[in-house]
């Protein structure tokens, strides 16, 4: 009878993480935490401790730990103790964007402006923007091959719409339209102040406009 072999001893765990990857971790997602919080950017965070987008965005990932002095730099940013960048922290129930940290689209040398309204990581098919257009201002917007539902609002001022080869209609502070994205329009502030809009876009379920 052969002997029997030994039996080979099978990993039960996952090899814990060291010391120094755990530090790197935590003070990642610690960073990441308060960062959101305070409805900072990676952008105006770099502008604010002076250490660069890329860095902090290692530090948030956790494939770089940082020395002491770029902790307090952050922490002074952030106007928190540096303890706080090295101890545990729960996601926040809410997450704030700074105007100055908003993502705008411009055109028009500025005097048309589209601010998304969603978090950088929101993967909705809903699309809600912010529309800023300047006095005298108009802004063409091509048809869509993409059919979706668009649903204006006027926030502050007036418009003059343009949809497809209707003629123009005028919309005044708290007025709504509907219409369809493969419809050419034309958006005009014929008025003295700033207009402010509101876009949402959404899926179309029917083919009418």
């Amino acid at each position: 009878m052969p002997p029997a072999r030994p039996r080979t001893k099978q990993a039960s765990a996952q090899k814990p993480l060291d010391s120094a990857t755990q530090v790197a971790k935590l003070v990642g997602d610690s960073l990441r935490t308060i960062r959101r919080q305070q409805g900072h950017s990676l952008d105006t965070l770099a502008r604010a401790s002076g250490v660069s987008r890329a860095m902090l965005g290692q530090i948030e990932t956790g494939k770089s730990a940082p020395t002491i002095t770029l902790l307090w730099k952050v922490s002074k940013a952030l106007g928190v103790p540096v303890a706080m960048l090295i101890a545990p922290q729960d996601e926040p129930s809410y997450q704030i964007e700074r105007k100055d940290a908003a993502r705008i689209v411009s055109a028009g040398n500025g005097r048309f402006e589209a601010r998304p309204i969603a978090p950088t990581d929101d993967p909705a098919e809903t699309a809600f923007k912010q529309l800023r257009i300047a006095p005298g201002h108009r802004e063409r917007i091509a048809a869509s091959r993409t059919a979706t539902r668009i649903s204006l609002v006027v926030g502050r001022g007036t418009l003059e719409l343009t949809i497809g080869d209707e003629p123009p209609v005028r919309l005044a502070e708290g007025d709504a339209v509907f219409f369809s994205s493969t419809l050419k329009h034309v958006l005009s502030n014929t008025g003295p102040d700033e207009s402010i809009l509101y876009l949402v876009v959404s899926p179309q379920r029917t083919c009418r406009p």
